[in-house]
């Protein structure tokens, strides 16, 4: 999913009931935001709805603080939590690879190109091979460390650091 320049993303979950997708776009509306992205999920076994709307103000001078104070007796409503992500944020992530290139090799450019708001906190392996690339391109950030197969917990582990 790339990003429009400028966008601010708002996710929300809540119990599935009819009326989630209107209160949200109906409030977009309502602050004159125009919506540049729209997914929702919703899932039959756990009952559980989800949104993710991408949206740019049409006005200057947006206030984050007061359209989620304005949108909580809404969400109220549907039980609903929800969160605001503003233009510039860049989400944590590590990333976990082989010894296959391909997969880093694309999200190491999407990443230098600007494609991806993210925030690369470690590249991690179980092969050495990789490494050079890493370095190369970001080589302020590169951990090239051995994970054990027979070790899942430490590797969910050192996804939380």
């Amino acid at each position: 999913m790339s990003r429009t320049h400028g966008s601010w993303i708002f996710t929300a979950q809540c119990p599935s009931r009819i009326g989630t997708v209107d209160v949200v776009t109906r409030f977009l509306r309502e602050e004159n935001c125009y919506i540049t992205e729209l997914n929702s999920f919703d899932d039959k076994e756990s009952l559980g709805f989800v949104i993710r709307v991408e949206f740019r103000p049409e006005q200057s001078g947006f206030d984050a603080e007061g359209f989620l104070q304005r949108f909580a007796p809404r969400a109220a409503g549907f039980d609903m939590q929800f969160e605001l992500t503003a233009p510039d944020a860049r989400m944590p992530v590590v990333i976990m690879v082989s010894k296959s290139d391909h997969c880093l090799n694309d999200l190491l450019y999407r990443y230098r190109t600007g494609q991806l708001s993210i925030d690369i906190r470690a590249i991690v392996s179980n092969h050495p091979d990789l490494e050079p690339l890493a370095q190369c391109i970001t080589c302020h950030i590169s951990i090239f460390q051995s994970v054990q197969k027979r070790a899942p917990r430490r590797r969910l582990k050192f996804y939380r650091l």
